[in-house]
């Protein structure tokens, strides 16, 4: 009915779960349920039908079945606290006109945070997403229990202005970062990635911070679309084995790269930089950089500005301003096999 409900799973429920909420405003808790020792088996099925939606999830371990959420067409709300799901976990919220997604390991010293594949899909709202692991600095020693993806993590935030933030986070296997049109900020704190790894910011004013994270097979940042574009990138003691590409679109864009050391195995034809702006009055900066093979930097038409402080590269050097009125700063700029210098004065 459209009368608000809350249905609460937890104790020692056996085989699939199957749930339709149909209309209002409706909550599902599920709650202490421990696969290892009570034996559930099956999968857990959410469909919340018209209305807004709450999730609660909460010491759900050793789960070996599927998670399927569908939220309804009103707001939508979940929260993942101290869990470990090796069965796939697909949350759907792209018919919600806004999500409010936090998924975190737990405040309790012995809580963890564990999916196997976990998608999670936003519609044209503007939606929050908070991925976080805990850094227990009250033990000692100080220990650190990341958000853990095993395998694959896929995160589509549609259509808005979406805000999404992770913090100790650890993808295993690929991870496909989507943030659609809307001005979107994307910070991320801490993390590491082992498989391939794509973030692609779509159109709007965009704003991507990242912040001591590794990469072990390179990383590709996209963003662009229709104007307004500006974009702000800012990318600080990262640790990438692998190639990293930058494309931005038209408009004034900004690329910030420090403390940060792209590198690849040797005898293949990865760690290289490249950047790419596309029309506007563009920055790229890049301070206290090591880069194991090529750099190439285009900068797209209009007055473009670079800056290069105690930067080494392994292999040859492109840079080309574009067309405009360009400016060059460069202070210890290390190009030993070579550097090609288009377009500036």
């Amino acid at each position: 009915s459209a009368t608000a409900y809350n249905a609460l799973i937890s104790g020692e429920p056996k085989g699939s779960r199957k749930i339709s909420m149909n209309a209002g405003n409706d909550t599902i808790i599920l709650r202490n349920i421990n696969q290892q020792v009570n034996q559930i088996l099956g999968d857990i099925s959410i469909n919340f039908g018209r209305g807004g939606a709450s999730l609660w999830v909460e010491g759900v371990m050793n789960f070996i079945g599927k998670v399927n959420v569908l939220a309804g067409n009103g707001s939508f709300f979940s929260k993942w606290t101290n869990f470990s799901i090796t069965g796939p976990v697909n949350i759907d919220a792209t018919h919600s006109p806004r999500a409010l997604i936090q998924i975190q390991v737990g405040s309790a010293t012995n809580a963890v945070g564990q999916f196997s594949n976990l998608t999670i899909r936003t519609g044209r709202g503007n939606d929050t997403i908070t991925l976080r692991g805990k850094f227990f600095e009250n033990q000692a020693p100080p220990v650190l229990e990341p958000l853990t993806v095993g395998n694959n993590l896929v995160l589509d935030t549609g259509s808005g202005n979406d805000d999404v933030r992770t913090e100790f986070l650890d993808v295993l296997g690929s991870a496909d970062l989507r943030l659609g049109s809307g001005a979107d900020k994307l910070d991320m704190l801490e993390g590491q990635f082992n498989g391939t790894a794509a973030f692609l910011l779509g159109g709007g004013n965009d704003s991507l911070s990242m912040q001591g994270t590794v990469f072990q097979k390179g990383a590709d940042i996209l963003s662009g679309g229709a104007l307004p574009d500006q974009d702000n990138i800012s990318l600080t003691g990262l640790n990438i084995n692998g190639n990293l590409k930058i494309i931005t679109g038209d408009d004034d864009d900004s690329v910030f790269l420090s403390g940060t050391f792209v590198s690849g195995l040797p005898g293949t034809t990865q760690g290289q930089l490249s950047i790419q702006t596309g029309r506007g009055q563009d920055y790229v900066s890049l301070v206290n950089v090591s880069i194991a093979r090529d750099m190439v930097i285009l900068l797209g038409p209009e007055n473009d500005s670079a800056n290069f402080s105690y930067v080494d590269v392994g292999g040859k050097g492109t840079l080309d301003g574009g067309p405009g009125t360009n400016l060059l700063s460069r202070i210890g700029l290390r190009v030993p096999r070579g550097l090609a210098i288009s377009n500036f004065p």
